[in-house]
């Protein structure tokens, strides 16, 4: 089932499970997903599961309604979105069996267009990472230094809760960084990333805080 990872300013709120049929998001009592603030409007927006597939809507908002920082009035939400609404992150996680089935058709799509980019009279197709490879993270410093993890999940959060804090998103085979918490954003090979979410490329170094650590992208064997 997919769900909303609700977080305000780095931290985690409530995880809620994406019923089938329209939730309301919004400050008013009766709506499935409350937000108490008043940066959010009575009713905000929508989110219509049918099947696996969950759309967002703007409710003609004050505020308005952001996916990864882009405002929106209806968007049809992928793994790994972020929703902004006042300073509340909503982080859409997919269904599962429905990404299982997404990623197996994206791996044979891959392998289609590297058949087609044999053929002499075809263009190069665009660059695309694998659906297969597998993203780790090296810490960088402190005591972990050294060590390494796995980023298994389609949301993988990073840094000192209500300080702070990113998160990093798996969309297909690509993966995403992005500023959920705190006073400075997520720096990237020594830049400030800002609010919009960037792509990492393998090797990249991210500090968040006082958190150092090395992206690694590989495909699996």
């Amino acid at each position: 089932m997919a769900k909303l990872i609700v977080s305000f300013k780095g931290a985690v709120v409530s995880e809620v499970p994406l019923a089938q049929g329209e939730m309301l998001i919004g400050r008013r009592p009766d709506c499935q997903i409350p937000i108490d603030s008043l940066a959010i409007s009575g009713y905000h927006a929508k989110i219509t599961t049918v099947g696996h597939q969950s759309v967002l809507e703007d409710l003609n908002s004050t505020n308005g309604t952001f996916v990864d920082d882009r405002p929106i009035t209806r968007h049809e939400l992928a793994d790994g979105d972020l929703i902004r609404m006042g300073k509340h992150t909503l982080a859409f996680e997919g269904d599962e069996s429905a990404e299982t089935d997404y990623e197996q058709t994206m791996v044979l799509d891959t392998a289609a267009i590297a058949q087609l980019s044999r053929a002499p009279a075809a263009a190069p197709p665009p660059v695309a990472v694998s659906t297969a490879a597998v993203a780790t993270l090296q810490i960088l410093n402190g005591p972990r230094s050294g060590a390494t993890f796995e980023l298994t999940k389609s949301l993988t959060n990073i840094g000192k809760t209500g300080a702070q804090a990113a998160v990093i998103t798996r969309r297909g085979g690509l993966y995403y960084l992005a500023h959920l918490g705190g006073d400075h954003s997520p720096v990237v090979n020594g830049s400030e990333i800002g609010e919009a979410s960037y792509q990492l490329n393998d090797g990249d170094i991210l500090e968040i805080g006082t958190v150092k650590v090395q992206f690694f992208l590989r495909d699996q064997a």
